[in-house]
């Protein structure tokens, strides 16, 4: 049976049905979508509020949402 379970740090409402393009990355596939950085500062970001975290069945992922709109601010900020 598979668990989910949303981490403290991701409210269910955030999570949406129609977020089909890639809507899960694992922490190995967020970390190399972001240049590859450490783990660390991944998970700094999560407590930060910049990704939203996920735990399904044990595993934790990442959503695509968060980490396209991550992207997008980081992208905005180097263009000003």
């Amino acid at each position: 049976m598979l668990k989910f379970a949303v981490a403290r740090w991701c409210s269910p409402a955030s999570i949406r049905s129609n977020d089909v393009d890639d809507p899960f990355f694992s922490v190995a596939q967020a970390r190399r979508d972001l240049g590859g950085i450490g783990r660390t500062k991944l998970y700094e970001l999560i407590a930060r509020g910049d990704l939203e975290l996920l735990k399904l069945d044990g595993r934790s992922m990442i959503t695509g949402r968060s980490l396209r709109s991550f992207k997008q601010k980081f992208l905005e900020q180097l263009a000003a």
